[in-house]
């Protein structure tokens, strides 16, 4: 009975385990592919709201409790959230605004206008053949 006790709770504690390496990995993902993205232009505004959601977690679970300032002088005993509100504040401009002028979301943003454009004249063309 002990061992079937045993072996139960096992289960129970490898299967939390297993439940957390998803989001573990996409908390790892998060600012990797959110910072790439970002600096490409691709999907910038989810990439931007992804950092936000990760500098959150991380000011609230981590940074906190040492205080806002960045450890510049090696007293105290981490380092602050003032680097955090900096990366909240330009993915949340980012996310707002859009990707600049040179990005891959402008460049596929125009290339579907004119398609669309073009799809409407064509079908314009046609309207007034057929009539």
């Amino acid at each position: 009975m002990v061992g079937h006790i045993h072996n139960r709770s096992f289960h129970l504690n490898n299967n939390l385990i297993n439940s957390a390496v998803p989001v573990q990995a996409r908390a790892m993902m998060v600012p990797m592919g959110g910072g790439l993205a970002l600096l490409v232009g691709l999907l910038s505004r989810v990439a931007a709201l992804g950092i936000i959601c990760n500098m959150i977690v991380a000011t609230v679970m981590v940074h906190a409790h040492v205080g806002f300032f960045m450890n510049w002088t090696g007293a105290q005993k981490g380092e602050g959230f003032e680097y955090h509100l900096l990366a909240i504040a330009l993915a949340l401009l980012t996310a707002l605004r859009g990707a600049g002028a040179l990005s891959l979301d402008r460049a596929i943003s125009a290339h579907l206008a004119s398609e669309r454009r073009d799809a409407v004249r064509h079908g314009a063309a046609e309207s007034l053949s057929h009539a």
